[in-house]
């Protein structure tokens, strides 16, 4: 029978029910209810996973696409004890690094992730570290997690240990005696503790100030204590992967300067030392002078903006006579002798390149160590393709 031949009773046309639109839609029960489709078991287990790594840290067993899913969503506030034996990828110290550093640029950290995230982690805790007032746990626990990934430390600042003021303390001018700051400073942080954890600790880069402080200013925030130096140069000494030291702006003066060289003396891999910005005068440099003289196989100088005059040119001069070693040395901003220096480029076979600029060096003299130079670079390209040939 069809449905043509029947006339709607004028109830039912009234009614809303009858329109063929309405009838036909679907109401569902549930109100929440889409046609979105089904999340997979797969994807709901590993989004509950990833809200729960920080309790249970799950990441073996997944698979590799569950995995990657994963790392690139689970939190970088997670503790580095839960993270550090588990997640390698790089991704992951990327989103680490970026959230926590607005400036990140890897070149320098050998285009690792992870090595950048810890060699800025702990030298925050150690420019943050307060002799006798800070707990050493963070420190220790970075040293453990990592110690086998840092290669590169620069320490841009190293606190001093608090005082508490004593009746007769007064304020030391300006002129005051570094001997009388001394008495009232025990020390910076000790390297000891941390150096001797760091087995593949390549450069070392330190400088001992406070950064920013502003109106609180006193001098004793800008000494380098001989207890400092003694127990740095000490613990560089033991560190036999170190090839790169650079201790700047820390008013190193000879005794300091003397020390420290003593400790590289028969140091097998270190390459380059760097003193600029400091105080040494002539008998520093007499001392620097020994170590070119002994065992070291140093090929990097630096002793920019230091006081230097004739004597300690003198014995640098002399120094170049013997060294097969040194490639590059810079004294700008000395005052040594120009004259004494030629003596010993007459003689010298290796150094590559020599920095003079803004010294007493006269224009003669520049223009004969020059040739000298030349001379070293020109045996030096020849030795080069000998070798090239030969291999």
């Amino acid at each position: 029978m069809s449905l043509k031949g029947l006339k709607p009773d004028s109830k039912l046309n009234e009614s809303s029910a009858y329109d063929p639109r309405k009838m036909r839609c679907i109401i569902a029960e549930d109100p929440d209810w889409s046609l979105e489709i089904v999340p997979l078991l797969s994807d709901l287990c590993l989004k509950e996973i990833i809200k729960v790594f920080a309790d249970y840290p799950i990441i073996e067993g997944l698979l590799p696409k569950h995995r990657k899913r994963l790392i690139e969503n689970i939190s970088t506030e997670i503790p580095l004890h839960i993270t550090t034996p588990l997640i390698d990828d790089e991704k992951y110290w990327e989103r680490c690094c970026k959230a926590r550093w607005r400036l990140c640029n890897i070149v320098g950290y050998g285009n690792s992730w992870k090595r950048m995230f810890f060699e800025r982690h702990l030298e925050e805790i150690i420019e943050n570290f307060i002799p006798g007032v800070t707990e050493p746990a963070d420190l220790n626990e970075a040293l453990n997690l990592a110690a086998g990934i840092i290669k590169r430390l620069e320490i841009r600042q190293l606190l001093p240990p608090v005082k508490e003021p004593t009746e007769g303390d007064g304020d030391f001018s300006d002129t005051g005696s570094e001997s009388g700051l001394e008495d009232l400073h025990s020390g910076h942080f000790n390297f000891a503790s941390v150096v001797s954890k760091l087995s593949n600790l390549e450069e070392f880069l330190v400088t001992y100030r406070v950064r920013n402080c502003g109106m609180n200013f006193e001098w004793n925030l800008f000494l380098f204590t001989m207890q400092d130096c003694e127990l740095l140069s000490k613990c560089l000494s033991t560190c036999k992967t170190l090839r790169v030291v650079h201790i700047q702006q820390s008013k190193i003066d000879d005794v300091r300067c003397k020390i420290i060289a003593s400790a590289f003396v028969d140091h097998p891999a270190l390459d380059v030392l760097d003193l600029s910005y400091n105080v040494i005068q002539d008998r520093g440099a007499k001392a620097l002078a020994k170590l070119l003289n002994g065992q070291s196989k140093l090929s990097v100088l630096r002793l920019i903006n230091n006081c230097i005059r004739e004597k300690g040119g003198q014995a640098i001069a002399a120094a170049l006579k013997n060294n097969t070693t040194l490639r590059h040395l810079n004294l700008r901003l000395n005052q040594e002798g120009g004259r004494l220096l030629q003596e010993g480029m007459e003689e010298n076979t290796t150094l590559l390149h020599l920095d003079l600029r803004l010294t007493d060096c006269g224009q003669e003299c520049e223009y004969f160590i020059s040739q000298a130079l030349y001379k070293n670079r020109e045996f030096c390209r020849k030795q080069s393709l000998l070798c090239d040939e030969g291999s």
